[in-house]
């Protein structure tokens, strides 16, 4: 008992040893601090009673901290993106980029590039727009001074699709038409959004009823044939649209062909009704001149047979007299029996042959006036 209470003094005196000899050595590691502090700054020793350098909470000397040298020396030009874009974009979307040109000019020029625009562009305030899946380097330049960074576009799936013709208006989705017999149509397809990578390429189905239109699947182009109802169908991915078409009867093509062709019947119409006014009115000057052509030989004609008939009468107005001469009337004038006839008369008479030479000329005359009558009229005299 005892032997075990003499070690238990013995184990507390060791352990009180040791916190007089801590707490003894942390003492003098102080002041030797201190006064190391204290030499290092000038301060005078403690040993000769002098003041010592005030110190801060920590033991730290307090001193005036030197006014710093400014820097003289020249800073190079510099140029960098301080906005990093996402690590990938999605297509159509946008981000703004921001750069930092220091040690230049305020008026530098900085210009915004795109290495390939057609799947990432770039406007002159640094806005990036996604185009297209794919990567592409985002560049600002000032200068010689130039920086980039590199931007991804995301592929992206088919979202939805739609089937478009070219002789119809389709801006507003719609999926069923009325058209008819013979009428041909170009059909074509496009998925939402641009850009959307799909395997296999468009895929269009047959059409429901081909008994009513034919459908080429390389050109695109549906005939219609017959009236009735049809459907087509495109698939892209896993995304499809159909479209109906309800095929009415043509009831009459020519008709439809003159309607399409009426403007130009009708100037055809006009141009040949000009032509015939024109040819009638030529045809009315012709006659008028025809009728006064043959108006002035019917005159012609008159004067004529006044004078064949003022000649026959004075003929026959000789033949009385050389009568009565040959009864013993003396000849009218001094005219004696065998006197020539007046020189504008064309008949020979000649007197003292009687009255059958007389008549005989007269019936001559007779029949030239006749035969001048029943002359038989040409082109010119008819009206």
């Amino acid at each position: 008992m005892r032997r075990h209470s003499k070690r238990f003094r013995i184990l507390v005196l060791v352990i009180v040893i040791v916190i007089i000899a801590a707490l003894a050595g942390t003492y003098v590691l102080s002041i030797s601090t201190n006064m190391q502090g204290a030499n290092a700054y000038g301060t005078e020793d403690i040993s000769g009673g002098g003041g010592m350098m005030p110190v801060d909470a920590n033991g730290n000397p307090i001193v005036d901290t030197p006014a710093a040298t400014p820097d003289t020396t020249p800073k190079l030009p510099s140029l960098r993106i301080t906005t990093s874009p996402p690590s990938a974009m999605d297509v159509g979307q946008t981000v703004d980029l921001t750069y930092e040109l220091l040690n230049m000019p305020a008026d530098t020029t900085v210009v915004w590039s795109s290495t390939d625009a057609s799947v990432v562009s770039v406007d002159e305030a640094g806005t990036v727009t996604a185009v297209a899946p794919g990567t592409a380097w985002i560049a600002v330049a000032a200068g010689s001074l130039k920086d980039d960074v590199p931007v991804t576009v995301n592929e992206q799936a088919v979202q939805s699709v739609a089937i478009r013709i070219a002789e119809l208006d389709t801006s507003q989705g719609q999926t069923s038409f009325d058209i008819k017999v013979g009428d041909i149509l170009h059909l074509s397809a496009q998925v939402q959004p641009k850009g959307a990578k799909f395997s296999g390429g468009y895929k269009w189905s047959p059409l429901s009823d081909p008994d009513v239109a034919a459908f080429d699947a390389t050109t695109r182009e549906l005939t219609a044939t017959k009236a009735g109802d049809t459907e087509v169908t495109v698939t892209a991915g896993d995304q499809s649209a159909s479209v109906t078409f309800h095929i009415t009867p043509n009831e009459n093509p020519l008709i439809a062909y003159i309607q399409n062709m009426l403007p130009y019947i009708l100037i055809v119409v006009a141009a040949i009704v000009v032509i015939l006014i024109v040819i009638a009115a030529l045809r009315r000057e012709q006659r008028a001149r025809r009728r006064e052509a043959s108006q002035r030989r019917k005159m012609q004609r008159e004067q004529a047979e006044r004078a064949q008939a003022e000649r026959i009468a004075a003929a026959q107005a000789a033949a009385q007299n050389g009568q009565g001469q040959e009864n013993g009337a003396i000849p009218p004038g001094g005219q004696g029996v065998g006197a020539p006839t007046p020189s504008d008369s064309r008949e020979t008479i000649v007197y003292g042959s009687g009255v059958g030479a007389a008549q005989q000329s007269r019936n001559s005359d007779t029949i030239r006036l006749k035969e001048e009558e029943e002359r038989p009229l040409s082109l010119d005299d008819i009206d």
